[in-house]
């Protein structure tokens, strides 16, 4: 709500004024009335106010004087000024004390409204540059303007809730210091974005109901992004807005804490955080994987690590426990690996990048046994990640009218499934699969489009498909459509273009 001064020295024109503003213009408040100027500057020194409404002709100081007075003690302030005066001398004096506006009398509602319009959208836009560093002050523990957060939040309590889509590759963050708004439309709630699309805060005033919000909250952080792993952390209780950086604090180190791989889900922030006893590989475990190192064993080093990841993600085990005993476990291998030990940053860089890219525990093991003894593997480390990502692209456009599979892709670039399948995902936020089908379904309906009376059966050879009946279904899942249906509706849509 934008706060508004009135000043006339005319009691029917204020009142006049106040019922315009009452009536169509619901986001100002009129916060005081004045009959001279000198009542005016006083007011403006003692609070905030957004928009000054000033007449010209006052005893005293006259508008003309007040505006530039109020604008070189509030250079934010909107002016605007209601006169009935007409001449040069006034309208050029408006204009060296930048006001927002010269309205003349007799006033009408429509160019009120029009202009109070005008200036919602300017204090829109100057508070939205305003909000960011009042969100950082709160989230750094730094000094703020309360009266600022006041106008921006009010009194009342508000809901949170705290997002991260996708695995944790950081386990030592510093706390979130920055928080940007991320316009939204038909949401219940506002959106602020962390340090980057994958964190988010979410709020709503506690006007309404709290299971409202929450399953506001759920539908919201399933439908944003397909990530296999996300978490939600609500707040229990609604709060005021002061306590909203002690709830995104607790929440990050919740997440920290609780976020398991390839695992959805939703918690309350509790009343008070307990620390947990730091799992790790036993001793007996541990002299096993070193013999079976010594003894060049890798079908039992290989089992050895399944049987870990199986358990982890029987036992929903954290992450950042899984990320302790993993560390224990590369320990252990990586003395017999000495070309790999002796890149440790860059061996250290591609375990995050497994992690970030896994879909369970059991992905997660197969890219860190493939980086550890995966020969060919090695061999192609000429390329970037990227190259190889490219290079498969490349290789599904070229070959995808044929009876391909992830198979012959990786046998033909030379490195193995579970490593293609993380690039598709890092690199395309998709699968192999599912790059295979969008690139055969939009060639369907290429060859559709261009070539109308081409028979069913012939448009899935052309794309890969043996079984006309099994195409059909795949492009109904994909466009919602049956072949003939997609056909039908081109030809529509190509007429009615046409007579247009």
């Amino acid at each position: 709500m934008y706060k508004v001064l009135l000043v006339d020295d005319e009691t029917p024109a204020l009142r006049f004024l106040q019922a315009i503003v009452t009536k169509y213009a619901p986001d100002f408040d009129i916060a005081a009335f004045c009959t001279n100027a000198q009542e005016a500057l006083d007011c403006l020194r003692a609070n905030r106010i957004d928009l000054l409404m000033t007449d010209i002709s006052m005893p005293g100081m006259d508008g003309i004087h007040l505006a530039r007075e109020a604008r070189a003690l509030c250079p934010a302030l909107c002016i605007v000024i209601v006169s009935g005066y007409a001449e040069f001398e006034y309208a050029q004096g408006a204009i060296q004390a930048a006001v927002d506006d010269y309205i003349l009398k007799p006033v009408t509602i429509p160019h009120m409204t029009a202009t109070l319009e005008k200036i919602k959208a300017k204090l829109d836009k100057a508070r939205a540059e305003q909000e960011p560093a009042l969100l950082g002050a709160l989230l750094s523990g730094r000094a703020y303007d309360q009266e600022l957060l006041r106008q921006f939040y009010g009194g009342g309590k508000y809901h949170f809730a705290y997002i991260r889509w996708g695995n944790l590759t950081r386990f030592n963050e510093e706390p979130l210091t920055a928080a940007v708004p991320v316009e939204t439309q038909g949401l219940s709630f506002r959106v602020l974005q962390g340090r980057n699309p994958e964190e988010q805060i979410l709020y709503a005033r506690a006007d309404a109901a709290a299971a409202d919000f929450q399953s506001a909250a759920k539908s919201y952080v399933a439908q944003t992004c397909s990530a296999n792993t996300w978490n939600l952390i609500l707040s229990r209780n609604p709060m005021p807005f002061q306590q909203f950086a002690d709830f995104v604090h607790k929440a990050e180190k919740l997440h920290r804490s609780t976020v398991v791989i390839g695992r959805h889900q939703y918690s309350f922030l509790p009343q008070t955080q307990k620390t947990e006893e730091q799992p790790h590989l036993s001793s007996a475990l541990i002299k096993k994987l070193e013999y079976f190192c010594e003894t060049g064993n890798k079908r039992l080093i290989k089992e050895l690590m399944f049987t870990l990841a199986a358990d982890w993600e029987k036992r929903q085990v954290p992450l950042i426990h899984v990320s302790r005993m993993l560390q224990q476990l590369l320990h252990t291998v990586l003395p017999y690996h000495q070309a790999l030990a002796r890149n440790q940053d860059t061996f250290n860089q591609e375990i995050l990048e497994q992690i970030g890219c896994a879909a369970h525990y059991s992905e997660l093991m197969a890219g860190i046994y493939t980086l550890l003894f995966d020969e060919a593997l090695a061999t192609d480390r000429r390329m970037s990640p990227e190259e190889l990502y490219k290079c498969a692209l490349s290789f599904i456009q070229d070959k995808y009218g044929e009876p391909i599979s992830v198979t012959h892709v990786c046998r033909e670039i030379g490195i193995s499934q579970t490593y293609l399948n993380r690039l598709f995902r890092k690199y395309g936020n998709t699968s192999f699969n599912a790059c295979l089908t969008q690139c055969r379904m939009e060639s369907a309906m290429r060859l559709i489009r261009e070539h109308p009376d081409m028979r069913l059966r012939d448009v899935a050879a052309c794309v890969g498909y043996e079984d006309s009946s099994y195409f059909s279904k795949v492009f109904h899942q994909t466009t919602g459509k049956t072949p003939s249906q997609w056909a039908a509706g081109f030809a529509e849509d190509a007429a009615a273009e046409e007579q247009s």
